[in-house]
């Protein structure tokens, strides 16, 4: 079996507050995106053990990938023998943002539900995504949506129109562990209201998305890395309507309906040398 598995990118995050478990509850705005990952998943014969691989091999093998987690919390929860060979082709980039090795860990965990045609339902099969990654819990249901707790709560929205996506990427990625600790160091929440930036959204009004929007984790990953910063600046001065960044970073976004500007702009990031994608909300 064959399936893609999507990116994704965070228009707002908002830090709500930190947990005594480590996590952070989270209030956010994210959308599925047109650039996918692809996992070729096949079940074993009985003689052959489960094998993970993937075409970059900066990716961990073993039960640090969230490909086996995926795996193994369904092995423990139905008690199944079957064991599956794995091939993921990555197309969406690490340390991104763009929450690729979650998607692969809920499209893997979507796969061997069909099947092994596993008796689970949708609340169920969140629960066990939330015990893989905070971003798996939304591409199980993978429609525009806005996000709170750490990923459980997610209340699905509808799009009139929607806007164009361009992803400028700096060279280097970030780590989400080091941007929420350096987060918490500070404690530094911007000004925006989710609400309002959904219902701006939602109408097609992409002024008032910018408006309203945000991501308290600018701030620490552009102390990691100025080059965010950089890009986002550029991005403004470009004239997109909304300019961010996704999750921790370090992809930079803008949304437009402006198809030559973004055409224009994404010739232009490339002969600098970024990673650039101009893509669509799924």
């Amino acid at each position: 079996m064959k399936v893609k598995a999507n990116a994704k990118i965070n228009i707002a995050l908002k830090v709500v507050s930190s947990r005594l478990d480590g996590y952070h509850d989270l209030d956010m705005i994210m959308v599925p995106i047109n650039l996918y990952d692809t996992i070729d998943i096949d079940v074993l014969s009985d003689e052959y053990e489960t094998n993970v691989e993937f075409d970059d091999y900066s990716i961990p093998l073993g039960e640090k990938n969230s490909v086996n987690k995926a795996i193994n919390l369904l092995r423990e929860k139905f008690g199944f023998k079957e064991e599956f060979d794995v091939y993921v082709e990555k197309r969406i980039p690490s340390e991104a943002g763009l929450g690729g090795g979650s998607s692969d860990a809920a499209f893997t965990l979507k796969a061997i539900v069909n099947l092994l045609k596993l008796p689970i339902s949708e609340e169920e099969l969140i629960e066990l995504g939330k015990k893989i990654g905070a971003d798996v819990p939304f591409f199980l249901i993978n429609k525009p949506s806005r996000v709170e707790g750490i990923g459980e709560k997610i209340t699905p929205f509808e799009l009139k129109e929607k806007p164009l996506v361009l992803l400028v990427k700096p060279f280097l990625g970030c780590s989400t562990k080091e941007i929420f600790k350096e987060f918490d160091l500070n404690k530094e929440n911007l000004e925006g209201d989710i609400i309002l930036a959904i219902t701006a959204l939602q109408e097609g009004n992409l002024e008032e998305v910018n408006k309203y929007r945000l991501n308290d984790l600018e701030k620490p990953a552009i102390k990691f890395l100025n080059d965010i910063n950089t890009v986002l600046e550029s991005l403004k001065n470009d004239g997109f309507e909304v300019v961010g960044m996704s999750g921790s970073g370090s992809t930079c976004f803008a949304l437009s309906f402006n198809k030559e500007l973004l055409l224009e702009k994404s010739k232009y990031y490339k002969q600098k040398g970024y990673y650039v994608l101009l893509t669509s909300i799924i």
